[in-house]
């Protein structure tokens, strides 16, 4: 049985309409992030930069996890894990 998640991502694949205000929401939320960063103390181009990157990494769990709800949060954790490695 699809869970609430599954049930979410199915709908929005299925109707451009509602990808598009997912994909702007996304958009919204690395701006907000990016302005959150900023008031907190980091430069412009730091903020936009984690901002993004916090996206990137959202994305990139999507993917290898396969967007299954039970292994996403370590898939992103994974992503933010070898983002850190590649930092070092």
């Amino acid at each position: 049985r699809p869970t609430a998640y599954e049930r979410h991502e199915k709908l929005v694949a299925e109707n451009p309409e509602l990808l598009a205000r997912s994909l702007t929401k996304q958009r919204r939320y690395v701006t907000e992030m990016a302005a959150l960063l900023r008031r907190s103390g980091a430069d412009e181009r730091t903020a936009t930069i984690a901002a993004e990157l916090g996206l990137a990494c959202y994305y990139i769990g999507r993917e290898l996890s396969d967007n299954d709800p039970a292994r996403l949060v370590a898939a992103i954790d994974n992503a933010f894990g070898r983002l850190d490695a590649i930092a070092d």
